[in-house]
């Protein structure tokens, strides 16, 4: 959809915006995981889309021309890729560490077939190969095991503790920290809904209008109402996730480039690893 400036938009159309974010209430929300100041907030959970909680409150959306009144009632606000990047990455960092242990294993198993603590942790390590193969499958929303993503999610959660120690723990841990996603002042989005003009709702910050004249603006409003952040401010880096800058933008590779050689680096590892476990 292309973006239309805000003078020129024609009430009873659903249309694209883009522009900055400016607070419309008196007190500001605050999120519940970084006690940051702003407009919305929503918690989700590993790499998950679903929103379990979330605040939102009116706010204005401000071009060169003009500004229009947000009034989301379930917006959809674009999740950070981020979070699902970081996971990802800690999925091939703890296959690569579970394929170094069992070679360990092997080597031990060599010089001491019957060592009964080397058996069991090679098999335990199995398991956990397995389990991160359904992870990194659930952050993707494809299926490895259980027949369906419910399936999938249930099989994950009865063996994750088999990784609370050691190679996998960090991608379980990922998997079930919950962050947060937030719109604050300043932030730049592009928005698409409905715009109309009606009376502006009391209480909103520069609501205007004159004794005689009840105030009127342009307002979004849900039909759905969507979010999605732009340039250096959207999305902010997750609280609780890593913000380093990604080795392969350092090389200079495209995000595509990074994604394939990602992918391929990955069936590498685990074909090694299964390689192991014959």
């Amino acid at each position: 959809m292309d973006v239309t400036s805000i003078a020129d938009a024609e009430p009873g159309r659903r249309l694209r915006f883009e522009g900055v974010i400016r607070p419309a209430a008196s007190a500001a929300l605050r999120s519940p995981l970084g006690d940051r100041e702003c407009v919305y907030w929503d918690v989700r959970e590993g790499a998950s889309d679903d929103v379990l909680e979330r605040g939102v409150q009116p706010f204005w959306l401000e071009d060169a021309t003009g500004r229009v009144l947000v009034t989301p009632v379930q917006p959809e606000v674009g999740a950070r890729g981020e979070r699902r990047t970081a996971l990802l990455d800690q999925v091939v960092s703890d296959v690569d560490a579970v394929a170094a242990r069992i070679r360990e294993l092997k080597e031990g198993l060599r010089e001491d077939p019957n060592r009964r603590e080397l058996v069991q942790e090679r098999r335990r390590l199995a398991k956990v190969a397995t389990l991160l193969c359904a992870i990194r499958a659930e952050a993707n929303g494809n299926v490895h095991l259980g027949g369906d993503l419910a399936g999938q999610r249930e099989w994950i959660d009865r063996y994750a503790h088999l990784a609370d120690d050691g190679p996998g723990a960090g991608s379980v841990g990922l998997r079930v920290q919950r962050w947060e996603t937030v719109l604050c002042e300043g932030q730049r989005v592009a928005i698409e809904g409905r715009i109309d003009r009606a009376p502006t709702p009391p209480g909103i910050a520069g609501r205007g209008g004159g004794y005689r004249t009840a105030p009127t603006c342009l307002t979004l409003s849900d039909e759905p109402l969507v979010i999605l952040g732009l340039g250096d401010a959207a999305p902010e880096p997750p609280i609780d996730a890593p913000t380093d800058e990604p080795p392969a933008e350092r090389r200079g590779l495209t995000p595509f480039e990074s994604r394939v050689i990602g992918g391929l680096l990955a069936l590498l590892t685990l074909g090694g690893l299964l390689y192991l476990l014959r």
